[in-house]
């Protein structure tokens, strides 16, 4: 079974209550929260992510995808209103 050095998510408050993946490989086990991380406290270099490139991460994001989209459509569109980027299809008709 493969396992993760570093374990990073948005919050770890949320994780503990809506992260059921984590939930149960914890199996109830409190010591492993103590290890994982919020993305912000890595980012602001509070606490280290990984040491090495050997290292695995995990990043468990309990975000809500809407949120995701909003924020995707944003910038797609100041990208456009810039010049910026290039256009592909996402899939090629047969």
């Amino acid at each position: 079974m493969a396992s993760a050095d570093v374990i990073v998510v948005d919050s770890v408050e949320q994780s503990r209550q809506e992260a059921g993946d984590l939930i149960i490989a914890f199996k109830g086990d409190e010591v492993c929260w103590t290890g994982v991380k919020k993305l912000s406290d890595v980012v602001a270099a509070k606490t280290t992510g990984r040491t090495s490139a050997g290292e695995v991460t995990l990043f468990k994001s309990n975000g809500i995808a809407s949120w995701d989209l909003a924020v995707a459509m944003k910038v797609y569109a100041l990208a456009k209103e810039e010049d910026l980027g290039k256009e592909f299809p996402l899939w090629v008709e047969a």
